[in-house]
This record gives structure tokens, sequence and C-alpha cells, in this order.
């Protein structure tokens, strides 16, 4: 298998709300329901979901039958990031429509000072096959602009 295509990805929004009211919401690394996962647990079930310890690994269930394992590489309560790899993304075509390896993503929030909301980055590198690349991508993006839309229900505009 050639994996000869490199996607690398920058996604971003500003969230309505300070930086600690976004981190507290999403700074749990093995419950990613906030972002529209209809479900995501760890797996090891005796870990709690606010165990955020490195090497950590949730499941997710994006679809009936469509599971992803995504293990916590790098954690940090200060800077407002974590950083994880998919490790199992189902067998032959079930999750995405090709094969890749080496995916990492990072989920950061930092400040806007000037109007006291939250700017959120969610990066995203792997490599791939050459003929599916741009199409892995791409649900990897929708995944994050559903997490984006979903931040923006939990924190709405003032009126």
């Amino acid at each position: 298998m050639s994996y000869t295509a490199r996607r690398e990805t920058f996604q971003s929004d500003v969230i309505n709300a300070p930086v600690d009211q976004v981190w507290n919401h999403i700074k749990n690394f093995l419950d990613l329901t906030w972002a529209g996962v209809s479900k995501s647990e760890p797996l090891d079930p005796a870990r709690a979901k606010t165990d955020n310890l490195i090497g950590s690994v949730r499941v997710l269930t994006i679809a009936p039958g469509k599971l992803l394992q995504e293990t916590l590489l790098e954690y940090s309560e200060t800077n407002r990031y974590y950083t994880y790899a998919i490790t199992k993304h189902g067998d032959d075509a079930s999750v995405f429509p090709g094969k890749f390896q080496n995916y990492r993503a990072t989920t950061r929030v930092q400040p806007v000072t000037e109007s006291d909301t939250t700017f959120i980055t969610w990066t995203f590198s792997f490599d791939g096959e050459q003929g599916t690349a741009d199409l892995v991508s791409d649900i990897i993006k929708g995944v994050f602009q559903g997490g984006f839309m979903q931040l923006h229900k939990a924190f709405p505009p003032q009126q």
C-alpha cells in the first residue's frame, strides 16, 4: 500500500463565550459528544470520561456499525489543547472511503481578549492513498465543522 498523498488542514472558528467556558465544555478527551458524535466512550469502561491521561483511548460511534478509536497523545490544561491519533478506523471502507496512516489532530482554544470570546482551531494531518485522500479529508473537515456548529448552539450570541 502506497500512502503518497499527504493532507494537512487547519479549521478555525470564533465561539461566543469566554475561553474557560469553552475549554471546560470540550476538554474531556474521552467524551466527544459535545461535537455531535452520537456516542463517545472510553475503551476501558473503568476510566471516567474526565480522565485525560496520555494514552487514553476513546471509541466513537460515527454511525451504526461504524466505529473509530482515537488515542490521546498530548494534553495541556494550561495551554488548553489536546492532540490525538486515529488508531483504528474500521474494516475496509466502513468509515472512510480509503485507507490512511499517521493521522494526528489537535484541538486548541485561545482567548480573543478584545471581545472575551474564544478562537478554536482543529487541525489534522495524515498520509493517504492518492485516489481517496481528498475524500477522507473532506469527511474529517465535515466532522470539524459539525463540532463548531454544536459549540455555536451551546454558546449562542448574546442579545
